[in-house]
């Protein structure tokens, strides 16, 4: 490196540029991601927060990367979100496992699972992929009643995180017996499947989610069969669930009752694993 200058100060930060000399280009390994897309980048509410972290960040930059970050500093968004400040570290160097930022969209407000076990599970999910998980920030809008995950991490390249909201029903318990027997059903089968809970949304039903990381397997299919209520539908499940189990295409791994939105009927949504 030949020459290092700062050029501007300003309320996100500081801007400096960097002159060296090489016999080749230089690879840079940062976690900017500035022009990545929508996936918000904030990760902390103030500067000290985010000073606080940066020694960890960094740690796990060098761990990931084999490279020892260059550059490590807190830069300010120039939006105005509740998590604004963002960990800039950059390092040069050639590395297997690159900073990425992936997501996925909240649609109503998680009940009886913690950011912890959240993290806990996409942790166990990214290692077995050859990934290493660096940080879980939640942009929750109470008013709209969903929000924005974002998921830091480290890979050869990006990797595909969904949530899907499969199941609609109007109390909590219901939501909790369908989560277990999804659970029960999905889990043998399902690889991409790292998270599952209930969600109260903004219209005071329940919603069951699905998490992948990677590409599901399975295919959701809605029953055309409907019924007036969740006791009806209830009913008529295993009747339903019989009758698709025939196929020679896919597996049905089992059904559960969903309310319609636009309808307001009952349905059964089929689960199915396409044999291989």
């Amino acid at each position: 490196m030949v020459h290092v200058e700062c050029v501007a100060e300003n309320e996100s930060g500081y801007n400096f540029k960097w002159e060296y000399e090489s016999e080749k280009s230089v690879s840079l390994i940062t976690t900017d991601y500035s022009a990545w897309g929508t996936t918000p980048t904030g990760r902390y509410r103030n500067a000290l927060d985010c000073i606080s972290a940066l020694p960890l960040q960094a740690d796990l930059f060098s761990q990931a990367t084999g490279v020892a970050p260059l550059f490590a500093y807190c830069r300010r968004q120039n939006i105005d979100v509740g998590k604004n400040w963002e960990i800039i570290l950059i390092g040069v160097g050639e590395t297997p496992l690159k900073p990425q930022l992936g997501g996925f969209l909240w649609f109503s407000e998680p009940q009886a699972i913690t950011l912890t076990e959240i993290k806990a599970s996409l942790d166990l999910k990214l290692k077995s992929l050859g990934a290493l998980l660096a940080d879980v920030i939640i942009h929750y809008n109470t008013v709209m009643g969903a929000g924005t995950t974002a998921i830091h991490y480290f890979a050869p390249q990006r990797i595909e995180f969904s949530l899907e909201r499969v199941v609609q029903v109007p109390s909590q318990a219901n939501c909790f017996q369908a989560l277990e027997e999804a659970k029960e059903f999905l889990q043998p089968e399902e690889k991409a499947l790292f998270i599952t809970y209930c969600g109260k949304s903004t219209f005071g039903a329940f919603d069951l989610h699905l998490g992948f990381v990677g590409k599901p397997s399975t295919r959701i299919q809605t029953a055309a069969q409907s019924f007036s209520s969740l006791s009806e539908c209830e009913s008529q499940r295993a009747v339903i669930v019989k009758e698709h189990s025939g196929s020679k295409l896919a597996r049905v791994l089992g059904g559960l009752c969903s309310k319609d939105t636009y309808s307001g009927k009952y349905t059964v949504i089929l689960f199915k694993k396409p044999y291989e």
